[in-house]
Protein backbone atom coordinates (compact mmCIF):
# COMPACT_ATOMS: atom_id res chain seq x y z
CA UNK A 1 0.00 0.00 0.00
CA UNK A 2 1.54 3.38 -0.96
CA UNK A 3 0.43 6.99 0.02
CA UNK A 4 -0.02 9.09 -2.98
CA UNK A 5 1.71 12.79 -2.29
CA UNK A 6 3.84 12.13 0.97
CA UNK A 7 7.28 11.76 -0.17
CA UNK A 8 9.16 13.66 2.24
CA UNK A 9 9.97 16.98 0.94
CA UNK A 10 9.70 20.43 2.33
CA UNK A 11 6.96 20.82 -0.90
CA UNK A 12 4.81 18.53 0.59
CA UNK A 13 2.40 19.26 2.43
CA UNK A 14 0.30 16.30 2.95
CA UNK A 15 3.64 14.83 4.29
CA UNK A 16 4.26 17.77 6.70
CA UNK A 17 0.53 16.62 8.30
CA UNK A 18 1.60 13.27 9.02
CA UNK A 19 5.13 13.83 10.73
CA UNK A 20 3.12 16.13 13.42
CA UNK A 21 1.55 13.72 14.33
CA UNK A 22 -1.36 13.31 16.54
CA UNK A 23 -4.76 14.65 15.32
CA UNK A 24 -3.17 16.02 12.16
CA UNK A 25 -1.35 12.94 11.15
CA UNK A 26 -4.63 11.06 12.03
CA UNK A 27 -6.49 13.79 9.92
CA UNK A 28 -4.60 13.11 7.15
CA UNK A 29 -4.35 9.56 7.05
CA UNK A 30 -8.16 9.51 6.59
CA UNK A 31 -8.17 12.17 4.03
CA UNK A 32 -5.66 10.06 1.41
CA UNK A 33 -6.58 7.89 -0.94
CA UNK A 34 -4.28 4.75 -0.92
CA UNK A 35 -3.08 3.26 -3.80
CA UNK A 36 -2.75 -0.69 -3.75
CA UNK A 37 -0.66 -3.11 -5.36
CA UNK A 38 -1.21 -6.92 -6.46
CA UNK A 39 1.96 -8.15 -6.66
CA UNK A 40 1.84 -12.09 -7.26
CA UNK A 41 4.85 -14.43 -6.82
CA UNK A 42 8.12 -13.68 -8.05
CA UNK A 43 6.74 -9.41 -8.97
CA UNK A 44 9.09 -6.42 -8.30
CA UNK A 45 7.62 -2.97 -6.59
CA UNK A 46 9.76 -0.17 -7.40
CA UNK A 47 9.70 3.00 -5.46
CA UNK A 48 10.69 5.68 -3.78
CA UNK A 49 11.24 4.92 -0.66
CA UNK A 50 10.48 8.70 0.90
CA UNK A 51 6.67 7.64 -0.09
CA UNK A 52 4.60 6.59 3.26
CA UNK A 53 4.20 2.38 2.13
CA UNK A 54 3.20 -0.37 4.28
CA UNK A 55 2.82 -3.98 3.90
CA UNK A 56 -0.89 -5.43 4.59
CA UNK A 57 -1.57 -8.93 5.77
CA UNK A 58 -0.89 -11.81 3.91
CA UNK A 59 -3.89 -13.12 2.12
CA UNK A 60 -2.84 -16.74 1.77
CA UNK A 61 -5.11 -18.71 4.19
CA UNK A 62 -2.97 -19.89 7.50
CA UNK A 63 -0.33 -17.58 6.29
CA UNK A 64 2.89 -17.90 4.61
CA UNK A 65 6.55 -16.62 4.81
CA UNK A 66 6.80 -13.65 3.13
CA UNK A 67 10.82 -12.82 1.43
CA UNK A 68 12.04 -9.57 1.56
CA UNK A 69 15.12 -8.09 -0.89
CA UNK A 70 15.27 -3.81 -0.41
CA UNK A 71 17.72 -2.40 -2.68
CA UNK A 72 18.24 1.05 -2.63
CA UNK A 73 20.63 3.65 -4.80
CA UNK A 74 21.97 6.87 -3.60
CA UNK A 75 24.13 9.70 -6.00
CA UNK A 76 27.55 9.63 -3.93
CA UNK A 77 27.54 13.78 -4.69
CA UNK A 78 23.90 13.59 -2.37
CA UNK A 79 25.14 14.79 1.02
CA UNK A 80 21.16 15.61 2.62
CA UNK A 81 20.04 12.77 5.15
CA UNK A 82 18.34 9.69 4.29
CA UNK A 83 16.00 10.15 7.43
CA UNK A 84 16.53 6.56 8.42
CA UNK A 85 19.77 4.74 9.31
CA UNK A 86 21.38 2.78 6.86
CA UNK A 87 20.83 -1.16 6.74
CA UNK A 88 23.99 -1.82 5.19
CA UNK A 89 26.37 -4.43 6.84
CA UNK A 90 29.59 -2.40 7.87
CA UNK A 91 31.87 -4.61 6.57
CA UNK A 92 30.25 -4.08 2.58
CA UNK A 93 30.37 -0.37 2.84
CA UNK A 94 32.72 1.50 -0.12
CA UNK A 95 33.56 -2.29 -1.87
CA UNK A 96 30.67 -2.36 -4.59
CA UNK A 97 29.34 0.56 -7.29
CA UNK A 98 27.71 0.20 -10.26
CA UNK A 99 30.45 2.06 -12.04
Amino acid sequence: MFLPKTHNTPKSPVRRKFDMGGDTKAEMLQKVKPQYTMLKAGDAAVFDMRILHAGLANQLEGGANRYLMAVTFRNTNAKESLGHKPNLRPGYAGQFTLG
